[in-house]
């Protein structure tokens, strides 16, 4: 069962290597005896995929009848595209228990990740290894000096060693993991609509209908999948089915679905097939590094803003609004632009 909790690693000690306005913050879960923490900045897709991976390594740990304590702690480099540093333990660990509702403490494998992009295969793959090599892992692993992003003491077996696992072949098992499908974490997806579910590190969005059943008298639910991307950066569902979808940090793609519930005794709705855009691309943005703010505009256009700041004089920050026209299939790169060419 899926519970929120609070993680601490306390043998964790950190330094941050420079003060910001702005703050961090835990996003901790917790999946039988697998717990997930990702530090971030945002409300970043990446929490939905680090809730993924939870249930993908909880589902690894029952086939390999390891019923000991594992942490999957993520660190969000979010501000930067870094080279992913990945480190492996058996650590102590401390978390809220809800039944007994106290903290506790106790050893288990800790699976640590530095990057901007966190992968299912990659956190699979160490955690199999620690799980066949606790005791090799236990004898070998040592405090290292991490200051790649900040003053960090981290225990670990060998960063090398590391290195060696993830290019390695997948085994067998792994593979027959990895073609477990998860979907994305969210409660208010029962009637249809567009969304997305994880399979062998890529991500499928489909669309859900709602259909009626004459014969059984009840609603079905047929899929039919969208496309295929390597990664969700931000993901924003609207009321009117259509659906914003990036697959990185400045590109998009836009899904509509006119669908209306079909019902029986000679009433019938028809279905529109479900059109798909281009990728689009923003061009120029600033290095900006939050989720954009999406807005759905009178059903047939979508805003994108954000606001960045600029070499040049004058107000800072600076904002800027970009409009995508669904049935056109065209991005405005900057309304403001636009407007002064009238």
């Amino acid at each position: 069962m899926r519970k929120h909790v609070c993680i601490l690693i306390v043998s964790l000690n950190m330094t941050a290597g420079h003060v910001s306005a702005h703050s961090n913050f835990f996003h901790c879960e917790s999946f039988g005896n697998v717990k997930t923490s990702i530090l971030t900045g945002y409300y970043y897709e990446e929490i939905n995929k680090v809730t993924i991976f939870g249930q993908l390594a909880e589902k690894m740990s029952k086939e390999l009848n390891y019923s000991g304590l594992i942490l999957l702690d993520f660190n969000h480099t979010y501000t930067r595209n870094v080279e992913p540093d990945f480190f492996i333990s058996f650590d102590s660990i401390s978390y809220w228990n809800e039944n007994s509702e106290k903290w506790l403490k106790e050893k288990g494998i800790v699976i640590r990740q530095f990057a901007k992009q966190f992968q299912a295969q990659t956190t699979l793959k160490l955690l199999e290894y620690a799980i066949s090599n606790l005791k090799n892992i236990k004898s070998t692993q040592r405090q290292i000096e991490y200051k790649n992003h900040y003053n960090l003491k981290i225990t670990s077996i060998d960063t090398l060693k590391i290195e060696k696992i993830l290019s390695t072949p997948n085994s067998k098992f792994l593979n027959n993991i990895l073609q477990q499908r998860i979907d994305r974490p969210e409660k208010d997806f029962r009637n249809g609509g567009i969304s997305y579910y994880w399979q062998n590190d890529n991500y499928y969005v489909f669309v859900k209908y709602m259909w009626w059943n004459n014969d059984e008298q009840n609603f079905y639910y047929p899929e039919y999948v969208l496309f295929v991307i390597e990664n969700v950066f931000d993901f924003h569902r609207f009321k009117n089915w259509s659906t914003v979808i990036f697959d990185s940090d400045s590109s998009f793609y836009v899904a509509k679905q006119n669908a209306q519930i079909p019902f029986g005794q000679g009433s019938s709705i028809s279905i529109h097939e479900p059109q798909l855009s281009r990728r689009h691309v923003i061009e120029n943005t600033f290095g900006y590094c939050r989720p954009f703010n999406v807005e759905n505009i009178g059903g047939d256009k979508v805003s994108i803003n954000f606001q960045y700041y600029s070499r040049g004089g004058g107000r800072q920050p600076r904002e800027r609004i970009l409009i995508y026209l669904v049935e056109e299939d065209e991005l405005i790169q900057d309304l403001d632009e636009l407007l002064k060419k009238r």
